[in-house]
């Protein structure tokens, strides 16, 4: 399956791994891994992951306290942050188009 980030996603995906590698070196990557490892399995089952709001759901990384929000489409999956688990839980809602 095919996916993409939302732009504001990708800045803060590179954000958060530059935040660990200046912590400890090497920590970037890890979180890294644990990103691509968390995107691996949503990628193979999109629908397997709990609704935080329909239709956007959420994938917790392993280690880290983020999260993939992400919506899963017909042929693709769009990423739509990746949050922190544990500030400003409705931030990313003006990515979105409202109902």
């Amino acid at each position: 399956m095919n996916y993409r980030f939302h732009p504001e996603a990708d800045e803060e995906l590179h954000k958060v791994y530059e935040y660990y590698e200046a912590r400890r070196q090497g920590l970037g990557r890890r979180f890294g891994e644990a990103f691509d490892e968390a995107l691996a399995r949503v990628l193979e089952r999109p629908f397997a992951w709990g609704l935080l709001e329909p239709p956007y759901r959420l994938h917790r990384l392993k280690r880290f306290p983020y999260g993939i929000l992400y919506e899963p489409r017909e042929e693709e999956v769009v990423i739509v942050a990746v949050m922190h688990l544990h500030r400003r839980p409705g931030y990313w809602k003006h990515r979105v188009p409202s109902n």
